[in-house]
């Protein structure tokens, strides 16, 4: 291989001999008490001995068979190189670290101590150039290496290579190692002479190749012609190239030359300008453009370490794999330093310019009640654009406006964000006007984008109408609390104002009490002691209508005689549910309409003919779905103010709350499409705290929202387990058939997207019976359950403790195997399923006994049911939905309660019931952050999203790094 460089540790064998002791390798070195940079040396050096450059060039064979077979050219293109670039790295550690370094013959096992080798500074030292053109026409050319304090001749000198290049060499017992890529090829000459001699012939060829570079490059002394040098004070200009890591800028230092023209040169080339021209008596002048290295030092250093681009072999990027928007960007976030350091940017690509210098924006603002009309005008250049004109390519992601120079400006990633969702809201959207004007119900947003606008106006718009303090005693025959009083104003003063909102407080905190005495007032109705049963609505307001599930139509009843019983009610159900044109006139004469969610769906053509004062929507989240005929048939709906009570306006995506507030204030949150474009499908990939914020800021006057936790300060403690339960070895062996069995069905399933999303979901919901009982789903199956075995075991030992429980689970075919199980075990139970009938005995009797087991199926327990008598509540399986646990538990937790409650959630281990739990949590950090509040509560099983399906199954098959869709395809194309 030539010289190279071999650890060894020695021992004093004499005053002039040292004994070599051992070759010191990685293997060798010692323990942790070695310095790093030592380590780092041997390690270095292990690199480079001839064992392991055989074993990285020998492609595999022997490296006995290696050496011979290697030619000067692998020597020369690969072996040299490698291990050149290690000697260079190896110099500098030496040189901190004071590590002695001698000539060494490997013939021998003493070293001399004469043979020791000076190390001069590590790649300090420079090549010195002397030409000399003489009266005869020949020129003398010498280098010699200047180690920063004197010029040293390589004459008579024999020079030992160490590295080609950069040259590091040994001449007269130092080692020099010469800064920049200089070759060691170019000094070897003149160690047997002192000077080339160039023939007279030969010199204006040697003049134009070997004097201008050295001229440009390096320290020259020249005798018998002229070097003149002129001084300039650089223009920086950064300028878009592409490279192998991407789009970047090679940063170019412009000087003035001689005859005035530009010179330009790159900053990772450290060589000057030089042209050769002959004066009026014939002699060589060199004119030398002289760079100010100090002030590119500077500039380099600000761009890399201040404002963050990175050095990529020449070319400065701000990340690998940049494109030309990203250097844009980057120039935009950097605009005022670019600015101070006088930097110039030209960045092209593809025949097109971008603007790539200040931009301005200048607002002006006015307002109204209603809305607000904003001026804004950006500055681009010599050009004063309208900002109204950016909401075409902002509405279609168009970040590439065509300034009229031809050249385009990109606009900013914040517009998009800010204005996306507030430019479907802008009333005059297509016409000529430049104004922009925006309901003030979105005036939240403006602030993160205008700070001139009116500071004072946004922030009373968005704080909702002032609350007054009611007397609500005079109304209803209840004393409601601090926070349903509020809830009540609240609303209230949403309707004198002609606006709606959501009341999603808890369950169990009298949601239905609050929108009784907001009613009352509303309608000015106070209680009296007469007891006419029934009293004409003659306030002049026509009546209100309230819309909930079937099952809540008789505790709605039971709320309003009971606490309001001089509103009239009528009953819009059965019989009562008339149609045709006396319909407005039968429900004037009344205070509140009650009807179910079906009703109002088959009849809405009828009701929508009739102005109501109010629409209330109990339960609302069974509307969410904006494409249900239920929903359809709700907005047909005609009201003056819309209130909407759920516990969970967002319970699968953020399109649950935008279908609410759709409700309750129309195109509050633009259509369906920008909402789902600005907010849910960025939601769906990450929640962040500013897309939220912005939510927030529009929703909060419209959203009410209070926990059992905040207001309940008295609600005993609430304990929540999970348990997890292991499978019998029979139960898993099935479990892991259907799974191959699903996998299979859904490979061989066509394209079909309704189909194949109802395949999933039988899938999934066989793998969720397998893992609570194989007799769920298999009439066959004998064996038993493990989470079946724990569930009784609990249930057991809960009763014989004395307590109550209701034991909830999601299919009606487990309670019924619970009920056999109980059965056996003489433990008495009762069981609300949906096709139990008697309902309210069942509560009653359960409430009011001492049968300590109640089992609920989730639909039939969901709502309007009060079972504080309970304790302990049993999850039997995790649902889709989070909110719909919250909601069963929340029978016992609530009002009334005076002990603890303890709820237990029973899951199989290593099945799809472990994703449905993770996908819950998913769920409520979603809903908190869009509402600020936990998520309490829901009364319906509601069913994933097909993405979250696919992605489900996908997982539970071990392939959770896939989308189905992608797994289906690859396997079609194999």
């Amino acid at each position: 291989m030539g010289n190279t460089l071999v650890a060894y540790r020695v021992s004093q064998g004499s005053e002039a001999i040292l004994n070599v002791v051992e070759h010191v390798s990685m293997i060798t070195i010692g323990g942790d008490d070695v310095e790093p940079d030592i380590r780092e040396l041997i390690r270095l050096l292990d690199e480079i001995s001839e064992a392991n450059v055989a074993k990285v060039f020998s492609r595999g064979k022997a490296a006995k068979s290696f050496w011979p077979s290697v030619t000067d050219e692998l020597l020369k293109q690969s072996i040299r190189p490698f291990v050149d670039k290690r000697i260079c790295s190896a110099l500098p550690l030496i040189a901190k670290n004071g590590v002695a370094v001698y000539r060494k013959s490997d013939r021998y096992q003493t070293i001399n101590v004469n043979d020791r080798l000076s190390l001069a500074p590590p790649f300090k030292s420079s090549p010195r150039f002397f030409f000399t053109l003489t009266d005869s026409g020949d020129l003398l050319y010498m280098l010699k290496v200047s180690d920063g304090v004197a010029d040293v001749s390589l004459f008579h000198s024999e020079l030992d290579e160490l590295s080609a290049s950069p040259a590091v060499f040994v001449s007269g017992g130092v080692i020099y190692s010469v800064r920049g890529n200089f070759p060691f090829s170019k000094f070897r000459p003149f160690s047997a002479k002192q000077r080339i001699v160039v023939e007279p012939r030969l010199v204006d060829m040697y003049m134009q190749k070997v004097v201008g570079p050295s001229i440009a490059s390096y320290q020259v002394s020249a005798y018998g012609f002229s070097v003149e040098r002129k001084k300039s004070a650089p223009r920086i200009e950064l300028k878009a190239v592409s490279s192998i890591f991407g789009f970047g800028f090679h940063l170019i230092f412009i000087y003035e030359d001689f005859d005035g023209s530009d010179s330009a040169c790159n900053f990772s080339v450290k060589s000057r300008p030089v042209s050769l021209t002959k004066n009026d008596e014939g002699r060589y002048v060199f004119r030398v453009v002289i760079r100010d290295y100090r002030t590119e030092d500077r500039i380099e250093s600000a761009l890399i370490q201040e404002m963050g681009l990175r050095d990529m072999g020449g070319v400065l990027a701000p990340d690998t794999n940049a494109n030309v928007e990203d250097l844009v960007k980057w120039v935009y976030g950097q605009q005022d330093m670019l600015t101070e350091l006088g930097v110039k940017v030209s960045i092209e690509d593809e025949g097109r310019e971008f603007y790539s210098e200040a931009w301005n924006m200048r607002t002006e603002s006015s307002s109204s009640i209603d809305w607000f009309d904003l001026h804004i005008v950006v500055d681009v250049g010599k050009y004063h654009i309208p900002f109204k004109r950016f909401f075409r390519f902002i509405s279609r992601a168009d970040n590439k406006y065509p300034l009229p120079d031809g050249s385009v400006f990109l606009i900013p990633d914040e517009w998009f964000e800010q204005w996306s969702g507030i430019i479907p809201l802008v009333q005059n959207a297509s016409d000529d006007d430049d104004s922009i004007k925006i309901d003030r119900g979105c005036a939240a947003l403006l602030p993160d984008f205008l700070s001139s606008v009116g500071e004072a106006g946004v922030a009373d718009c968005n704080q909702g109408p002032p609350l007054a303090s009611e007397d609500f005693s005079l109304y209803v025959n209840a004393s409601l609390r601090p926070y349903q009083k509020l809830g009540a104003c609240w609303m209230s003063a949403l309707a004198h104002n002609g606006h709606g909102g959501i009341l999603a407080d808890d369950m169990g905190l009298g949601k239905t009490l609050q929108v009784i005495a907001m009613l009352a007032s509303y309608y000015q109705e106070p209680l009296s002691s007469d007891k006419e049963m029934f009293r004409r609505n003659e306030t002049g307001r026509g009546a209100s209508l309230v819309v909930m599930p079937v099952s809540l139509i008789f505790n709605w009843q039971n709320e309003l005689a009971k606490f309001a019983p001089q509103l009239s009610v009528y009953v819009y159900m059965g019989k009562n549910a008339v149609n045709g044109q006396t319909l407005p006139l039968i429900l004037a004469q009344y205070h509140v309409v009650l009807t179910s969610y079906g009703i109002a769906r088959s009849c809405a053509d009828s009701l929508s003919r009739v102005g109501f004062e109010c629409l209330v929507l109990d339960e609302s989240h069974w509307v969410k779905n904006p494409s249900s005929k239920t929903y359809a048939a709700l907005k047909m709906l005609n009201a003056k103010v819309h209130f909407n009570l759920s516990g969970t306006p967002v319970e699968n995506s953020l399109t649950d709350l935008w279908a609410q507030m759709n409700i309750v204030n129309p195109g509050l949150l633009g259509s369906r499409l920008s909402f789902e474009h600005c907010y849910g499908r960025p939601a769906e990939k990450s929640l962040d705290d500013g897309l939220m914020t912005r939510l927030r800021s529009v929703t909060h006057p419209y959203i009410l929202r209070r926990s059992k936790e905040q207001v309940l300060t008295e609600l005993p403690q609430l304990t929540v387990q999970t348990i997890v339960c292991a499978m019998t070895d029979e139960q898993k062996e099935l479990y892991e058939r259907e799974k191959s069995a699903c996998r299979n069905a859904l490979l061989d399933a066509g394209h079909d997207a309704g189909r194949r999303r109802f395949q999933i979901l039988q899938a999934l919901t066989r793998l969720r019976l397998i893992a609570n009982h194989p007799a769920l789903c298999s009439d066959d199956y004998s064996g038993g359950s493990g989470k079946m075995d724990v569930v009784i075991d609990h249930i057991v030992n809960i009763a014989m403790s004395g307590h109550k429980m209701l034991v909830f689970s999601s299919f009606v075919r487990d309670l019924e195997m619970v009920a056999l199980r109980l059965d056996a075990l003489s433990l008495r139970h009762l069981k609300l399923i949906g096709s139990t009938r008697d309902r309210d005995e069942v509560v009653s009797s359960f409430s009011s006994g001492d049968t300590p087991v109640l089992l609920m199926s989730l639909k039939a327990g969901g709502v309007g049911l009060n079972l504080t008598c309970a304790d302990y509540v049993l999850m039997l399986n995790p649902w889709w939905n989070p909110a719909a646990e919250r909601q069963a538990y929340g029978r016992a937790h609530r009002m009334g309660q005076k002990s603890s409650v303890s709820v237990l959630r029973f899951i199989s281990q290593d099945t799809i019931e472990q994703k449905i739990d993770e996908m819950q949590a998913q769920k409520l950090l979603l809903a908190s952050t869009a509402v600020q509040e936990t998520m309490p509560d829901a009364s319906k099983d509601a069913l994933p999203t097909d993405a979250e399906l696919e992605l489900m199954l996908a997982e539970q098959f071990t392939l959770c790094v896939y989308r189905w869709k992608t797994i289906r395809q690859a396997l079609e194309a194999n």
